[in-house]
């Protein structure tokens, strides 16, 4: 009996790693670490037995299905990451990603009680007023809600209830009280959810952003809050599978089946001139001479104003664009002062409202 359990042991030593790397597929994203399997190493690099060992476990056979199937909920109750300052992507359900609390504290922002530092919101507040204090143009702070607002059903829920809060909305009448216009697009777009198709989305599965439908929503409700009669330019949309985004850069995206990838088609006849002058890269001027509106427009955008900025060039007559990550409050006031806009539209994702 001792010989038989003997053999047997020792034929489990090499049956199950075979059974692993028989049945293991190599694309095969770990849910709980959000990363691939380990790669084979290369022979003489210096982590190469280390790196052997993790190309090994991961293919134990059985030992991922397990422990995921088994230790996931333990784990998430017990040692959730998903709120850590560190954690930069959260896996939701159905195979969604979201920024973690790594970009500003996002994640919090839309699942707990956070309180935003009174430094944080005087810095802004005063930055805000110095803009707009700069000519006599209408000014007005266009909020990009978060992903995590508007699809809180694909939010992990083991700790905090995912849409119970939301920063901003605690913080926004300070705005009002500072004198600083705001457009919120968040009830627009959960309105405009609702009606859209199934699996069409306004936002990317796999990425931080709005896609140019979302995008399309919001600059219509901004352009109802400032254009007297306002008149939509005639577009039409044809949705895809996005295949990889910002927040799955580092791993093959896992299978998702949502139609979050637009494409615009302008279906009127619009001209549009670009030019830069001064040889200033992060400044660009448009014209469109087929313009809806005859208003110099000036545009101050984070990366969500890379899908919003196109409809204002086609609606306005001039519009120039400043993408505000690589230039400083002190060229924006050069800039304003030389171009006198008629109306500046400071476009800023919600999470980084109070926390630039």
């Amino acid at each position: 009996m001792k010989r038989v359990i003997q053999i047997v042991l020792v034929s489990l030593m090499f049956v199950v790693p075979i059974l692993g790397f028989l049945t293991t597929d190599p694309s095969y994203i770990i849910k709980s670490e959000n990363r691939t399997l380990a790669k084979f190493p290369k022979f003489g690099t210096k982590d190469f037995f280390s790196d052997l060992v993790q190309w090994y476990t991961d293919r134990l056979y059985g030992k991922i299905k397990i422990s995921e199937k088994f230790f996931t909920h333990f784990y998430s109750v017990y040692a959730d990451e998903s709120f850590s300052p560190n954690r930069l992507t959260v896996l939701g359900e159905s195979n969604w990603f979201f920024l973690g609390d790594a970009a500003k504290f996002v994640y919090s922002q839309h699942t707990k009680e956070l309180k935003i530092p009174i430094s944080n919101i005087n810095r802004k507040i005063t930055f805000l007023k110095n803009i707009k204090n700069q000519s006599s143009a209408q000014f007005y702070l266009v909020v990009g809600p978060d992903k995590h607002g508007i699809y809180p059903e694909f939010l992990r829920s083991y700790i905090y209830e995912p849409a119970k809060h939301r920063a901003f909305d605690k913080y926004k009448h300070i705005l009002t009280e500072n004198g600083i216009e705001y457009i919120d697009n968040f009830e627009c777009l959960n309105n405009a959810k609702k009606s859209l198709k199934d699996k069409h989305t306004l936002y990317y599965s796999n990425d931080s952003h709005w896609n140019c439908y979302g995008a399309y929503i919001a600059f219509n409700n901004v352009m109802s809050h400032i254009v007297d009669s306002y008149e939509p330019i005639s577009y039409s949309f044809t949705f895809s599978s996005k295949e990889t985004g910002d927040l799955t850069r580092n791993i093959v995206p896992p299978k998702h089946g949502y139609l979050d990838n637009v494409v615009v088609h302008n279906n009127e006849s619009i001209s549009i001139q670009e030019y830069v002058t001064d040889g200033s890269s992060y400044l660009k001027k448009f014209f469109n001479k087929n313009s809806k509106d005859d208003r110099k427009v000036m545009i101050m955008a984070d990366s969500f104003g890379g899908s919003f900025a196109p409809y204002a060039i086609d609606y306005f007559r001039n519009v120039i664009l400043l993408p505000r990550v690589e230039i400083d409050g002190i060229l924006f006031e050069q800039v304003i002062k030389q171009e006198k806009p008629d109306l500046i539209l400071y476009v800023n994702v919600e999470r980084n409202v109070f926390f630039d």
